[in-house]
C-alpha cells in the first residue's frame, strides 16, 4: 500500500504546513512583529518556521512506517493510527482560523467570550477532525488513480524543499552577549525594581510636600541617589529593553508594540551577560507589555512571569537555522495555542493584558501576587541553588490612568471622578513605598541584604511623559557609593553601572556610562522616543496601525531631547520643536551651556541620521513653541 502511506505523508505535510501558514498569516496581516518586514522576508518567515514542524510530522510518521512493514494486518492498523497525526492538526487549526477571524473581524475570540463558548470552538475542531479522520481513512484504503503516487511524492519532495531552501535566506543572528563576558571580581545578587510611571516630583524623598514615601526616604543615606534622572523611552516596553539591552530605542528600533528586538539586540543585554556569570535569572512584569520573551531577549532569564524558554544548545542552533523571527513566530503560535487550551480544559481566567496594565487591582497578575512571589523567591533562592540571583520586577499600581489603594491617605472621601487624579496617584505611590519597604526588610530577614545591589527606578513619567524626572536609586552592600549625583541621568546607564560594580567591562554596545566613575557630562544629551499618535486597538490591545506608517520612522512619533534643565520634544510628523523648562531640576546650567530651540533641532536631526534613519524628510526651519 505504498499509495495509502503516499496519501498519508501528504496530508500530513500539508496539515502540518496549513498551520504555520494560518498562524502567519493571522500575525502578516495584522499589526505585529512582521509589520516592517518586506513581504519577501514574510515569505521567508513562514517557510523557515515551517520546515521544523514539516521535519516533526514525518518523523511521526516513519515509525508507524517501519512498524507497517511487518506485515498486511499491523499495516493496516498502523495506517488507521497514522490517520490521526493529519486530523488532529486539521481540527486544531480550524479552531485556531476560527478565534483568528472572530478576534479580527469581530475583535471577539476564545479569551473576550465566556468559557462555554470556548467549549463550542473546540466541539467544532473535534467534527472538523473526525470528519477528516474518516475521509483520510477511507481515500488512504482505497484503490488511487494511476500516477498518483508519483505525484505525490513529488509534492512530498517539493514542500520539503522549499521550505529548506528558505533557511538559506533567513537572517542569522551575530555574536552572543556570552563571547563577550570577562569573570568579574563579585557577583552579588542584582534586585531590579521598577514602578512603573513615577514621577520623582510627587516622591517626598525628592523634595515633594506630600509625605508618600516615608519608607524610601529612612533608606536613602545608604544610596547612591540620582536627583535629575531620566527614561529614554515614553512607554513601558522601549523603556524597559532600552534599560536591559544598554541601547537607546532609536538604535534598537523597539519604540511600541508590535516592536520586538532584533538581530544583535535580541541576544545583547544585561541579563544574557549575568547569566554567563553563574546568576540565576527572572523576571516579573506583565505580558506584553513589559515581559522579555515578548520583547524577544533572547537567552536573558531563565524564568519570566511563570515561564521559561529553552536555552539549550539545541535551542541555539534552532535559531541560528531558522533565524529569529521564525523561531519567534513558531513559539507566540505555541504560547497562543497553550493559552487557548488552557481556557477550554482547565477553565484558566482571561484577564485582558489592557486591563492588567491599567487596573490596579486586575484580577489578573497584579501587584500584591507580584509581590508575594517575589517574597517567596527571596525565601527559596537560596535553598534552591538560586544564587547569585538577578531579578527584574515590575510593579504597575502607579500606571493609571485610574488608581487604587488599599490604604488611602490622600485621596480619603474624594471621588475618582477622572483621569490621573493627583491626590489617587499619591495614594498609589505611597503602596509602592509600601511595598519597597517589605522587600527591603524580606532582605534583611533573610540575610541577603549584606549581598545584594537594590536598585530603585521608574520607566516613564506619568501619563506617559519623558519631560520629568524619575527617581533613580542604587542600594549597594555596606552602603558603598552612597551620595547624591546631580547632574543628568538615564535609565540607560543602569546597565553599565551594574557592570562597572561587578569589575565588568562594559561592552561598547552600550550607550549609558557607569555612575561610579567621573559624573557623567552636565551638556550630555539625553535622548527618548514616544510612539506615533497612529494606533488602534486589535483585540484587547493598544497597536501601532501599520496601515498608517510607514519608512523611515514607523512606529517612531517624536524624540525628546533633554540637556542639563532644559528639553525639546521633535515631532516628526508634525515637524513641531516644543522647548520647556523641566520642573525641579536640582543643577540647572548656565544659558550658553544649553542649545538655543534650533539648535537642539538639528541636534535631534543629527541623532536620527546617526542611528540609521533617512532624514530628508526633517530639513529645518521646524514650528518652535516655547512652553
Amino acid at each position: 500500500m505504498k499509495n495509502a502511506w503516499a496519501t498519508l505523508t501528504l496530508a500530513t505535510c500539508l496539515c502540518a504546513f496549513a498551520v504555520v501558514f494560518s498562524e502567519w498569516l493571522f500575525f502578516a496581516t495584522k499589526p505585529s512583529f512582521l509589520s516592517v518586514t518586506s513581504s519577501g522576508g514574510k515569505l521567508v518567515v513562514m517557510l523557515a518556521a515551517a520546515f521544523p514542524v514539516l521535519v516533526a510530522g514525518l518523523a511521526v510518521l516513519l515509525p508507524l512506517w517501519l512498524l507497517a512493514q511487518l506485515g498486511p494486518r499491523v499495516d493496516r492498523v498502523v495506517r488507521a493510527i497514522a490517520c490521526v497525526f493529519p486530523s488532529v492538526l486539521l481540527g486544531g487549526l480550524s479552531v485556531l482560523m476560527a478565534d483568528n477571524f472572530t478576534t479580527t473581524v469581530f475583535q471577539r475570540g476564545m479569551f473576550s467570550l465566556v468559557r462555554g463558548v470556548g467549549l463550542v470552538y473546540f466541539a467544532a475542531g473535534l467534527v472538523v477532525a473526525a470528519l477528516t479522520y474518516r475521509a483520510l481513512y477511507r481515500y488512504a484504503n482505497a484503490n488511487p488513480p494511476r500516477g498518483s503516487l508519483r505525484a505525490q511524492g513529488v509534492a512530498i519532495v517539493a514542500l520539503v524543499l522549499v521550505s529548506a531552501g528558505s533557511l538559506l535566506l533567513v537572517s542569522r543572528p551575530p555574536t552572543l552577549a556570552a563571547q563577550e563576558v570577562e569573570s568579574v571580581g563579585r557577583t552579588p545578587n542584582i534586585l531590579l525594581l521598577g514602578f512603573d510611571g513615577v514621577n520623582a516630583n510627587n516622591m517626598s524623598a525628592y523634595g515633594y510636600a506630600r509625605d508618600t514615601t516615608p519608607n524610601l526616604e529612612r533608606w536613602l543615606n545608604r544610596g547612591l541617589v540620582c536627583e535629575n534622572n531620566f527614561s529614554n523611552a515614553a512607554h513601558t516596553g522601549s523603556s524597559i529593553a532600552s534599560m536591559l539591552t544598554g541601547t537607546l530605542p532609536t538604535r534598537n528600533k523597539l519604540i511600541h508594540p508590535p516592536d520586538i528586538l532584533s538581530d544583535e539586540f535580541a541576544y545583547r543585554h544585561l541579563p544574557g551577560i549575568l547569566r554567563e556569570l553563574g546568576y540565576y535569572t527572572m523576571d516579573s512584569s506583565v505580558r506584553h507589555f513589559a515581559d522579555p520573551y515578548d520583547l524577544n531577549i533572547r537567552a536573558g532569564f531563565d524564568e519570566a512571569n511563570g515561564r521559561s524558554l529553552p536555552n539549550t544548545r539545541a535551542a541555539r542552533s534552532m535559531t541560528r537555522l531558522l533565524g529569529q523571527p521564525s523561531v519567534y513566530l513558531l513559539e507566540q503560535t505555541i504560547d497562543r495555542v497553550s493559552q487557548r487550551t488552557a481556557r477550554v480544559f482547565q477553565g484558566a481566567q482571561h484577564v485582558s493584558p489592557m486591563d492588567e496594565v491599567r487596573e490596579a487591582d486586575s484580577k489578573g497578575v497584579n501587584d500584591p501576587t507580584r509581590l508575594a512571589n517575589l517574597i517567596q523567591f527571596l525565601r527559596d533562592a537560596p535553598d534552591q541553588g538560586r544564587t547569585p540571583f538577578f531579578v527584574h520586577a515590575h510593579f504597575m499600581r502607579t500606571h493609571g490612568p485610574r488608581f487604587a489603594s488599599p490604604n488611602p491617605v490622600y485621596s480619603v472621601g474624594v471621588e475618582q471622578s477622572a483621569d490621573w487624579m493627583r491626590d489617587y496617584y499619591d495614594d498609589a505611590i505611597r503602596e509602592n513605598d509600601a511595598v519597597f519597604a517589605r522587600i527591603m526588610d524580606e532582605l534583611e530577614n533573610t540575610n541577603l541584604a549584606d549581598n545584594t545591589v537594590v536598585i530603585l527606578h521608574s520607566d516613564h513619567g506619568m501619563n506617559y511623559q519623558t519631560r520629568d524626572r524619575l527617581p533613580l536609586v542604587f542600594f549597594f552592600p555596606g552602603g558603598e557609593h552612597r551620595g547624591r549625583i546631580g547632574v543628568n541621568t538615564q535609565n540607560l546607564d543602569i546597565a553599565p553601572t551594574i557592570l562597572d560594580y561587578l569589575g565588568s567591562t562594559v561592552p561598547d554596545w552600550m550607550s549609558g556610562q557607569s555612575l561610579l566613575r567621573d559624573e557623567p557630562d552636565p551638556r550630555r544629551p539625553i535622548f527618548a522616543v514616544r510612539r506615533t499618535r497612529h494606533t488602534r486597538f486589535e483585540g484587547e490591545r493598544r497597536l501601532v496601525d501599520d496601515t498608517k506608517v510607514s519608512a523611515p520612522f514607523y512606529s517612531l512619533g517624536g524624540v525628546r531631547m533633554t540637556v542639563c534643565h532644559r528639553t525639546y520634544l521633535l515631532t516628526l510628523d508634525q515637524r513641531r520643536l516644543v522647548a520647556a523648562e523641566i520642573r525641579r531640576h536640582t543643577a540647572p546650567c548656565e544659558l550658553s551651556q544649553v542649545p538655543t530651540p534650533v539648535e537642539a533641532g538639528g541636534l535631534i536631526v543629527d541623532h536620527l541620521r546617526d542611528m540609521g534613519y533617512d532624514v530628508s524628510s526633517l530639513r529645518p526651519p521646524f514650528r518652535i513653541e516655547n512652553h
